[in-house]
């Protein structure tokens, strides 16, 4: 009797000792509503958290491991519609990012590795409508990007190989409007800018992305 007393003893103290390392914190707004929803073990973010608007709509809802964030991660405007989704890895962004606007439309896709853009890039106007189609190899500009007015036209156009390329942007009717080099990223060299005549007008001279006086 003595022995299965000091058993059930022995496995409620596990149990104690085990709730106290497992905790779930919650913070409320002053009229009552949630305002956020941690979950700790021993002492660190671990598992899902979750954090609310003072209107009781979801803010932000993340993943944690050992107070790292790990897992897939969401963000809500305050009307409740999606605002981003994205995915990390040891506190890192990996994988496909996207934003919405307020209204519920994809403004931006983007992919990472370790924190970095590698992968397709996509930009659009708030009303769905495609902006900027690209690639990125490293955090930097590679392969053929394509810009686009906000009527659907092709507008503009760049040839990059890791961050390095030309640029060129056309006039309605085709004729060039301007064209500029890159060098990692960064406008380095001229940029000549035409009129609706073909005609040049001006030059910006550019280093590594600062402009510059004529040479």
């Amino acid at each position: 009797m003595k022995m299965k007393t000091k058993l059930l003893l022995f496995v409620s103290v596990l149990f104690i000792f085990g709730s106290c390392s497992e905790k779930t914190k919650k913070s409320f707004w002053e009229n009552g509503n949630l305002k956020s929803e941690l979950n700790y073990k021993d002492g660190k973010l671990n598992g899902i958290s979750t954090w609310y608007y003072e209107n009781g709509e979801k803010e932000l809802e993340a993943y944690y491991k050992d107070n790292v964030l790990d897992g897939p991660l969401k963000r809500w405007y305050e009307n409740g519609v999606p605002e981003t989704e994205s995915f990390y890895i040891d506190g890192k962004l990996n994988g496909l990012a996207v934003t919405y606007s307020s209204f519920g439309y994809k403004v931006l896709e983007e992919n990472y590795r370790n924190d970095t853009l590698t992968g397709k890039y996509y930009k659009y106007y708030n009303d769905g409508a495609p902006q900027v189609a690209g690639e990125y190899l490293d955090g930097l500009f590679h392969g053929r990007w394509i810009y686009y007015s906000n009527h659907g036209k092709i507008v503009g156009m760049g040839e990059f190989d890791k961050g390095s390329g030309t640029q060129k942007a056309w006039w309605p009717d085709g004729q060039i409007k301007r064209e500029v080099s890159y060098v990692n990223n960064l406008k380095n060299g001229a940029e000549r800018w035409y009129g609706p005549d073909g005609k040049l007008e001006k030059v910006i001279y550019f280093e590594d992305g600062v402009e510059v006086d004529i040479p």
